[in-house]
């Protein structure tokens, strides 16, 4: 079997900081992962795909926008569900940290002085 350079970049991101969820999605064909029972849902949540955007210092993987982007277009190549789904999960968290930060007074730093992503949104709410 050939392996195509098409997404390689993608595919290696994905690797780099998720190489469970890979190895779990690329275990199944794209019919298997969109069906309703798949529970790619599950696979999502059990892994450590939630916090991606994390900043590395509140614990979670700490990915650039420009990495997430990547790691989630090979999640969408291999299911386009969990790729819109938990695109809309990552967006929200990133807005939320910086919210955060906004909220204090560190905008654009995407740390609201050293507190857990927890302490910082729930501060907020």
């Amino acid at each position: 079997m050939s392996t195509t350079r098409l997404m390689a970049l993608e595919r290696d991101t994905l690797t780099q900081y998720l190489p469970d969820l890979q190895r779990q999605l690329a275990k199944h064909s794209l019919l298997e992962l969109e069906a309703r029972d798949s529970g790619v849902l599950g696979m999502f949540k059990n892994s450590d795909a939630p916090a991606l955007v994390v900043p590395a210092e509140w614990g979670g993987l700490g990915a650039s926008a420009l990495e997430a982007t990547r790691a989630q277009r090979a999640i969408g190549a291999l299911s386009p569900s969990l790729g819109a789904a938990t695109t809309m999960h990552h967006l929200s968290i990133a807005t939320l940290i910086e919210h955060s930060a906004w909220h204090a007074g560190r905008a654009g730093t995407g740390s609201a002085a050293g507190e857990s992503p927890v302490g910082a949104v729930v501060g907020i709410l």
